[in-house]
C-alpha cells in the first residue's frame, strides 16, 4: 500500500513475484512479470506522483483486496479500482483488478474519501 501511496514503481516492482499475473477482466490483455507489471503502471495509471493514490486494505473470499482510490481534478479521492491479490512467499504472484467502483459500497467503503 505505501508503494502505491508513494507512486514508487521500483518498490511496486519489487513487491510482486518474478513471474507475477496482472489481469484487468473485462480488458483481455494479461502481463506477466514484475518488470511488465511496473511498465504498465508507470504507464497507464492516472496517478502522477505521491499523494495522487490512497489504498484502503480489505478482503474478499479470503483473499487481500486493497481498494485504490484516485485524486481527481478536483482534488478529491475517488474510488477507482479492486486489486485482488494472491500472495505466495516469492511475493504478490497474481493481481486481478476490478474496475468497478460501485463495489465499493458492497466493501463498506465510501466513493470519496477525505483529502
Amino acid at each position: 500500500m505505501a508503494a502505491f501511496e508513494a507512486y514508487d514503481i521500483p518498490a511496486i516492482v519489487d513487491l510482486l513475484a518474478a513471474d507475477v499475473v496482472w489481469e484487468m477482466p473485462p480488458f483481455p490483455g494479461w502481463y506477466s512479470g514484475a518488470q511488465q507489471v511496473g511498465t504498465l503502471i508507470g504507464t497507464w495509471c492516472p496517478a502522477e506522483r505521491a499523494g495522487d493514490i490512497r489504498m484502503v486494505p480489505t478482503s474478499a473470499n479470503g483473499q487481500p483486496v486493497l481498494a485504490q482510490y484516485i485524486r481527481s481534478a478536483d482534488g478529491a479521492l475517488r474510488a477507482f479500482q479492486l486489486q485482488q491479490l494472491s500472495i505466495t512467499d516469492a511475493g504478490v504472484a497474481h493481481v486481478t483488478v476490478h474496475f468497478t467502483p460501485e463495489l465499493f459500497g458492497r466493501f463498506g467503503l465510501p466513493n470519496v474519501l477525505e483529502a
